[in-house]
């Protein structure tokens, strides 16, 4: 029974491949300029000498006319080159005239054997100016609509509108950008004549050259208060030739115009600045403020002298002298409107104080090295402070380690990134080393202002102390005006060295350089010791007359010190080593670390190499 019912199978499939009707093969989803359009017949029609040549074409009847040349590809599959892109919006039939005839003289049926449709004229692109730009005004702005065909302001302006929930409605102005308006979008959405590949087209056209196929639409007037804002294209949309339309509505969302009101109130003050009071909108505001703002729109008690404002975004800046009250009571009303013209909604009254500029002080480091060869200066910033009391520790090369252990209390920092909590500054007394310095400074500074103070190395420390390391602690007092109890710490170590380390990284060990900052040169016989917790010394090694040393990487290793006579420095010696990640270079590798079994290697040699049995 398997065997009868194969054969009949096969019979069957006989007089349906023989009239097998031919197919049009299209790269596109609908007909395009650049559409790619295919013929294929179900034998062979034409002489191999033939493929590749353009000829006429008798093969294909197309309606409405689209004419074009075919170039055969094989024997039986033709390539359609139209003579001009086919027209927007229409629907296009192929058909095979009668007569026409395989090679092996079977029959191709005649008649239409294919139905396409080319884009529709539509819109391709429609955006609006930053909506998050502090400028931004849903009531003006202007929105770019570009099309796939060229389009006319002028007969598309009865098409497009704005409308809102409530049936509100405010007519658009409408008028054609240029390449300098549209930006690389007039890139991005051609024209569909530009589209073709048979136009030729400027690379880079002059930015004032008008864009056919783009409109730019804003409300004839701003729009009013209300809710859920459209920008409306109604279906029926020609385009420039009047030959196609857009088929279908097009509502792009604005939203909700909201009543023009102040947001917020805010008293800044900032060290080094003068007091200001800030009134936020959340609209735009217009590019100058009325002449009578301060007299009609504003009341500020109690008033203050050389009262100024001034626009920054949708923010006005009150200015004046500030300093006879912390407290301030702030009204706004009208009459005042924002940039489009809403008017203020109503009076806003909001009693602000202006905060207390906390003391601070602020060193630019923590534990890092200084070039003992530089300017060998150290700045301190201070704000509010009425006095710093400044003390600086000598550490030697021993003291320095503990010292560097010690502070990873202050930082918060522990070993391989791990945090340490709570953090508190060091006590000075159990930092081990010598006083070279122990000072108190008086700031004269008004208040709310910040005083730096340059610690001149060569100037405090002793004499021979160009190289070396030091524990600065600074504690400042704040000024007795602002009634804040505490003091403020801060502390750093400051490692002033001609000790440069370079190295390179193995899982178990490190290729360790050491050189002079100053000269550039390889250091010799500079000390090199790992130390574990608690300043366990783990290894100690010394490095060549290259200024190279190989360092063991053990898991209890924490940091390394480099030391050479009075010179020393010290770093961490685990992952929060500083390195230079491999994704700067065009090298490839893995984000984890790969097995050792996968690794692989390039060798170059100067000859080639000899392989296993040869000789």
């Amino acid at each position: 029974m398997k065997t009868s019912f194969a054969v009949f199978a096969a019979i069957m499939a006989l007089p349906s491949a023989s009239l097998a009707a031919p197919r049009l093969v299209v790269t596109t989803p609908s007909l395009a300029p650049e559409s790619a359009i295919d013929l294929i017949l179900d034998r062979p029609v034409t002489a191999a000498a033939d493929l590749g040549k353009p000829v006429e074409n008798t093969w294909l009847e197309i309606k409405p006319a689209l004419p074009g040349k075919l170039v055969w590809k094989a024997q039986n599959i033709a390539a359609f080159v139209p003579d001009q892109p086919p027209a927007i919006g229409t629907r296009y039939t192929f058909a095979i005239p009668k007569g026409k005839a395989h090679l092996d003289k079977t029959e191709i049926p005649a008649g239409i054997f294919a139905t396409l449709d080319s884009e529709p004229f539509t819109i391709r692109s429609a955006n609006t100016e930053n909506r998050y730009s502090s400028t931004y005004s849903a009531s003006t702005a202007e929105w770019l609509l570009i099309f796939n065909d060229d389009v006319d302001p002028v007969k598309a302006g009865p098409f497009i509108t704005f409308t809102s929930k409530t049936g509100q409605q405010v007519a658009a102005r409408l008028h054609r950008p240029d390449r300098a308006r549209t930006g690389p979008q007039a890139n991005y959405h051609k024209s569909w004549a530009a589209r073709s590949k048979a136009v030729p087209e400027d690379p880079n056209p002059p930015l004032e050259t008008p864009v056919a196929n783009a409109l730019v639409v804003a409300p004839l007037s701003p729009l009013p208060v209300g809710e859920n804002w459209k920008l409306s294209i109604l279906k029926g949309l020609p385009n420039a030739a009047g030959k196609a339309a857009t088929i279908q509505d097009a509502p792009y969302e604005i939203g909700t115009i909201h009543p023009f009101t102040a947001s917020s109130f805010e008293a800044r003050a900032n060290p080094d600045e003068p007091r200001r009071l800030i009134i936020t909108f959340n609209a735009p505001l217009p590019a100058e403020l009325p002449a009578d703002f301060l007299t009609q729109s504003l009341v500020l008690e109690p008033r203050p002298e050389n009262l100024t404002a001034e626009i920054d975004g949708r923010e006005i800046h009150l200015l004046g002298d500030f300093s006879a009250t912390d407290t301030w009571n702030l009204t706004v009303r009208p009459p005042f409107a924002s940039g489009a013209g809403i008017p203020l909604a109503g009076s806003i009254t909001k009693e602000v104080k202006f905060p207390v500029i906390d003391p601070e002080l602020l060193l630019p480091s923590e534990n890092q090295a200084q070039l003992s060869t530089g300017r060998r200066t150290y700045p301190i910033q201070t704000v509010n402070l009425e006095k710093v009391h400044i003390r600086i520790k000598r550490l030697s090369p021993a003291d320095l380690v503990r010292a560097y252990q010690g502070y990873r209390h202050y930082t918060g920092v522990g070993h391989d990134y791990g945090n340490i909590d709570p953090t508190a500054p060091l006590p000075y007394s159990l930092i081990s080393g010598q006083t070279v310095y122990d000072k108190e400074i008086q700031l004269d500074n008004a208040l709310d202002t910040s005083k730096q103070i340059e610690l001149k190395w060569d100037e405090i420390l002793p004499q021979d102390l160009k190289s070396g390391a030091i524990f600065l602690d600074v504690t400042g007092t704040p000024k007795a005006d602002l009634n804040v109890e505490g003091r403020r710490n801060a502390q750093s170590i400051i490692q002033l060295t001609d000790i440069g380390l370079a190295w390179k990284l193995t899982p178990k060990e490190a290729f360790v350089y050491a050189f002079s900052c100053s000269t550039g040169q390889p250091m010799k016989d500079v000390s090199i010791d790992l130390f574990g917790e608690d300043a366990s010394n783990l290894k100690s090694l010394k490095t060549d007359a290259n200024g190279l040393v190989t360092v063991p990487r053990p898991e209890d290793a924490r940091h390394l010190r480099a030391v050479l006579g009075n010179d020393s420095f010290v770093t961490a010696f685990d992952s929060s080593l500083n390195t230079v990640g491999l994704w700067h270079f065009p090298i490839r590798y893995s984000w984890n670390t790969p097995a050792e079994s996968v690794r692989r290697a390039f060798l170059f040699t100067d000859r080639s190499l000899h392989r296993p049995g040869e000789t």
